[in-house]
Order: structure tokens, then C-alpha cells, then sequence
């Protein structure tokens, strides 16, 4: 069963089997403060595409009803209670947007996601002081300073609202600094970068290559239909006109015209919903990302370095993929 977070929340067994490196495992303000952030994040992100997506359904559905009552059935179309159907559904389809606008859903979702991956790395940042420490205690005491320390920094980098993603910089995000070649405690640093493997590198990149075979599938059929549909507008605008020029002038090509022109709208609105989700880009991202992951975790890139050395360029790897992520989101809309 999938289980979010659970890097971030290992179970009582992962617990009991790191026991000696626990303080790593269990960082409370910082934990308490990620599942603040994650849940403000989940929702704004909700509100957004679910509105959105409303949105751009009740505009198409007022424009295609627009074209049908002046191409086809003008007749039967012309009633009071479908227009003001129509006049409704663009008019919240408007406001949705305007909420979405107002309220920035965008802006809470993207900041609340960069402050828990923020949080997220910084929790597994902190496995380099099993290197430092010689004693469970001491371990915890400096696990202790290092939260208040950062914690306090990135609080104050919060405090810039979302321009925080545009000025992110990954390197300068990296909180571990040169330390000796040799573990003060190498039992302790040894089930401390176990954990790290375990919670960090292979939770990543399972996460990774579950998101890309998700988003394979999906791309499959969103592409075959996308075709389908941009393909029968084609079709039916060519015909139409061939019609028009080639066939009788008493020729009926209104329907024609109509299946035409609501094809492109429903590919367009199709385009506008994908583009979004982010799904062909999120799936370059988690694939390059699946790479990097292998490279850094493979045997021949750890022999020969410490744990702090590769706990640096695997959190490296992960802001970088955050700063990917954020950029790209931040471009995305539900509009025309």
C-alpha cells in the first residue's frame, strides 16, 4: 500500500532497525511545520486545477453552444432557458477564473510545495552529523541546533512570498560544509547512511519511476486522442470548403461547419487542460531525474567518498529538480 511521505514518517520497525540514528529520524518542529505546509499545498493545488478545468468546460461549452445556435437549428436552439444556460455557465466559467486570479491558488499551492521539498531536504540534509558525533545524545543535540538554525533561515526566506522561487538557488541551499574523512562514530555513521539510502535515495527514485510509468500511460492516450480530434477538425474544415467551392450553393454545410469549429475548441481546451498538469514535462523531469539518481547512487560514484560528500550531491540533485519543477509551474495557466 502506498503510504505518502513515508521518507519523511518511517514506520515503528524502520525506527526500531535504525535505532542508534533515531534523532535523525524523528525531527519534530520540522515535521510538524512540513505537514502544515503539505496540507495548505494539496489544497491550494486542488482548488486550482479543479477550477480551472471547470472553468475552461463551462467557456467551451458556452462557445460550441454559441456556434450551434447560429450554424445549425437556429430554431430549436432559440430558447430562453438554454441561453441563459449558456450565459451562466461562461459567467462562472469567468468568475472561477477570477477567483482563481484573486485569491493567487497558484502562488499558495507552488510556495506551500517549494517550503515542504525545502523542508524535506533539510530533514535529510542532516544525516551528515552522524558523521560529527560519537554518541546517540550528542547526535541529537546537534540535530537540534542544526533545525533552529535553518529552520530560522528558511522562515525568513518564506517571508518573501513567491519570489523566493525566482531568486532559489539550489547551490546556495546546501547546508552541509567540508568535514574529515573519517566518522567520529563509524558504526553510527554507517546505519546513518543506510537510513539515508533507504528513506532518501530509494524513495526517490521509486517515486520517480512510478511518476514517469503514470505518466507514460497517460501520455499514450492523450496523444491518440488529441490526434483524433485535431485530425476530424481538419477534415471537416476541408470538406466544408470544398464544398462550398466545388458543390452546389444549395449544399447544407452548417453541420459541417459546426462539428469543424467544435473539434478545434475541444482540441484547444484539451491542449490548455494538458499543458496544466504538466504532464509530458513532468515526465522529462522524473526521467532525467531517475538518471541522476542511478549515477549518484551506483557503486562506482560512492567508492572512494564519505557519506557527507554524497549526501551533498544527491540533495544537490533534489533542489535542483525542486527550482525545475517550480519554474515550470509557475508558467502554467487555465486560460485561452
Amino acid at each position: 500500500m502506498k503510504v505518502n511521505n513515508r521518507d519523511l514518517f518511517p514506520t515503528d520497525a524502520v525506527m526500531q532497525h535504525y535505532a542508534s540514528v533515531e534523532p535523525l529520524l524523528r525531527v519534530s518542529e520540522l515535521e510538524d511545520q512540513f505537514l502544515l505546509h503539505d496540507k495548505a499545498s494539496n489544497s491550494a493545488k486542488s482548488k486550482f486545477h479543479k477550477l480551472g478545468q471547470l472553468a475552461i468546460v463551462l467557456v467551451a461549452f458556452s462557445a460550441i453552444y454559441t456556434i450551434a445556435e447560429a450554424l445549425i437549428l437556429p430554431e430549436l436552439l432559440n430558447n430562453v432557458i438554454l441561453k441563459l444556460i449558456a450565459v451562466i455557465s461562461a459567467g462562472l466559467g469567468i468568475c472561477f477564473q477570477l477567483f482563481l486570479i484573486l485569491t493567487k491558488q497558484k502562488s499558495k499551492w507552488l510556495l506551500h510545495r517549494f517550503a515542504t521539498e525545502r523542508l524535506r531536504s533539510l530533514k535529510f540534509q542532516s544525516f551528515y552529523l552522524a558523521h560529527q558525533a560519537e554518541t546517540t545524545q550528542e547526535l541529537e543535540t546537534l540535530v537540534d541546533a542544526f533545525e533552529h538554525e535553518h529552520l530560522a533561515r528558511l522562515d525568513n526566506e518564506l517571508n518573501a512570498g513567491i519570489s523566493v522561487l525566482k531568486n532559489f538557488s539550489p547551490v546556495k541551499a546546501l547546508a552541509i560544509p567540508s568535514v574529515s574523512a573519517k566518522p567520529k562514530n563509524p558504526e553510527m555513521a554507517r546505519q546513518a547512511f543506510d537510513a539515508y539510502k533507504e528513506l532518501r535515495i530509494k524513495y526517490q527514485r521509486n517515486f520517480a519511476q512510478s511518476e514517469v510509468t503514470k505518466f507514460s500511460g497517460r501520455r499514450r492516450l492523450f496523444n491518440s486522442t488529441q490526434d483524433m480530434i485535431y485530425l476530424g477538425a481538419a477534415f471537416f474544415a476541408f470538406f466544408s470548403l470544398g464544398l462550398k467551392m466545388f458543390g452546389s450553393a444549395e449544399m447544407p454545410t452548417a453541420w459541417i461547419d459546426f462539428a469543424a469549429v467544435t473539434l478545434f475548441i475541444l482540441g484547444a481546451t484539451e491542449a490548455i487542460m494538458d499543458n496544466a498538469l504538466l504532464e509530458e514535462q513532468s515526465q522529462t523531469r522524473y526521467e532525467q531525474y531517475v538518471r541522476e539518481i542511478d549515477e549518484v547512487s551506483s557503486d562506482g560514484y560512492i567508492k572512494g567518498k564519505n557519506m557527507p560528500r554524497i549526501i551533498k550531491d544527491m540533495e544537490r540533485i533534489c533542489l535542483f529538480e525542486l527550482d525545475v519543477f517550480a519554474r515550470a509551474a509557475d508558467r502554467i495557466s487555465y486560460r485561452y
